[in-house]
């Protein structure tokens, strides 16, 4: 088997269009990193002065009942994480702000999301968008061809020749297409957290939680290897499993999460903002 995965691996090097293809992700990662930093910088930045504002409009307001003070009310930011760094969340839409005052509790407000189209999510450069659509494409382009250049070139027969069992040449593959990818999100996450780590202004950051998200990206990528080889596989020619690959990052990556999010919503309708507010206001009533 290890012969088959050097060999796999050999081949991928002298490869001009993987060279190609790692280039160019690897310049779109240090796009998204350095877009990213300047937005974490620029957001921290409003945040720091957000803050410091209001807790001066608090601070000089004119002499008053300390109730009528509870009444006046102030606004409290959330802090940018991290791992947002990788993967903005759902910071878009939770809201940025709350206002603090007696007697209530108000929702967050200000979210990017109110502004946006539900296509918004697909159409920002991050670099958790290229680890969870563009190196999928990469195993599909390193593992499409693994099985049918064999039938293709027929070179099985001299395989099984040589007493070349069917389990190494699957497996020998399944390494050699998987190997690669895991090798460069190891790169990426280590020089996330070195990074991450060494910047003061990063707030919440731990060591397990980025080795967490890591685990996530590695199964996910563990999965579309293993489908990609059984496509390989199954079909006859080249051309063929490349579609068929396509097509499954295709429904993987922009079908599935589209029918699972109307599902969701079919069953458990999302409330508006104006009837979420009633339930709530019914709520304390009842309280």
């Amino acid at each position: 088997m290890k012969h088959i995965i050097y060999k796999e691996l050999k081949e991928l090097i002298r490869d001009g269009r993987f060279k190609i293809t790692v280039y160019i992700t690897l310049f779109l990662l240090l796009i998204a990193g350095v877009t990213g930093i300047k937005q974490y910088q620029k957001n921290n930045q409003q945040y720091q002065e957000s803050v410091q504002k209001e807790r001066t409009i608090w601070e000089t307001q004119e002499e008053k009942n300390p109730h009528s003070a509870a009444h006046y009310g102030t606004y409290a930011f959330k802090p940018k994480f991290a791992l947002s760094l990788i993967d903005y969340g759902v910071n878009k839409y939770t809201g940025n702000s709350i206002f603090l005052e007696a007697h209530s509790r108000n929702e967050a407000a200000f979210n990017e999301a109110s502004d946006q189209t539900s296509l918004a999510r697909f159409g920002t450069l991050s670099i958790h968008f290229i680890l969870i659509y563009l190196f999928p494409l990469l195993i599909i382009l390193i593992g499409y061809n693994s099985y049918t250049k064999e039938k293709e070139h027929q070179t099985f027969t001299l395989l099984k020749s040589q007493g070349v069992q069917p389990l190494s040449i699957a497996l020998g593959k399944w390494f050699a297409t998987l190997l690669p990818i895991i090798l460069l999100t190891l790169i990426v996450f280590l020089v996330l957290g070195i990074l991450l780590s060494s910047l003061s202004s990063y707030v919440f950051f731990s060591w397990s939680n980025l080795i967490s998200l890591l685990l996530v990206y590695l199964v996910y990528y563990l999965i579309i290897t293993s489908v990609t080889i059984l496509i390989s596989m199954w079909s006859n020619s080249s051309g063929v499993s490349l579609v068929g690959s396509l097509a499954v990052w295709i429904l993987f990556s922009f079908v599935t999460p589209k029918i699972a999010t109307n599902i969701a919503n079919e069953n458990n309708p999302y409330p508006s903002k104006s009837v979420f507010e009633a339930r709530i206001n019914d709520d304390k009533k009842m309280d």
